[in-house]
């Protein structure tokens, strides 16, 4: 499964109380999952950049590390690195 997919299955299942076998989902019912859980990550991304806060990977990115070169102090070199990381996409 995709992880959005898996994501969609968790909605399932906490709506019915019980294990999600997706594959047996209906088509129509897999894309309403789908949007509702592409939804509920909007909504949490929205609601934790509101109070400031960033998904960044776990390990830097090149582009990541190259900002440190330019950083005086560590606020700046935070700030660069948070700026620099990509942004969080699920993907299919």
């Amino acid at each position: 499964m995709t992880p959005r997919e898996t994501g969609a299955a968790a909605i399932w299942a906490a709506e019915h109380d019980m294990p999600c076998e997706w594959e047996t989902v209906p088509q129509a019912d897999q894309e309403m999952y789908l949007r509702m859980f592409d939804a509920a990550v909007a909504a949490y991304t929205l609601l934790a950049a509101e109070q400031g806060w960033k998904m960044v990977p776990e390990q830097a990115t090149e582009e990541m590390q190259e900002t440190f070169c330019v950083a005086n102090t560590p606020m700046s070199a935070w700030r660069f690195f948070c700026k620099a990381a990509p942004k969080f996409e699920l993907g299919e």
